[in-house]
């Protein structure tokens, strides 16, 4: 993460060893390995998960169908 998001969330900035060892994997990646022939999609992956017969978007979250508030309740 960039040095302002550390600082923004309070973690602990990563040695310079350890930046160095991430470019170093990049680099390697970038140039020593061959890109792949076909790509590859979540589904097709073991640790994606995901509901297998489909989902609606009215099916997601935690909210309530109506609201929780009791309007016209209120005393003065």
């Amino acid at each position: 993460m960039a040095a302002a998001l550390l600082d923004a969330f309070h973690s602990p900035h990563p040695s310079r060893l350890i930046r160095m060892a991430l470019k170093a994997r990049g680099a390697f990646v970038r140039y020593a390995l061959s890109p792949r022939e076909e790509r590859l999609y979540g589904r097709q992956r073991p640790n994606i998960r995901s509901d297998p017969n489909g989902y609606t978007v009215d099916s997601l979250g935690t909210f309530p169908k109506t609201c929780p508030v009791k309007h016209g309740t209120r005393r003065a």
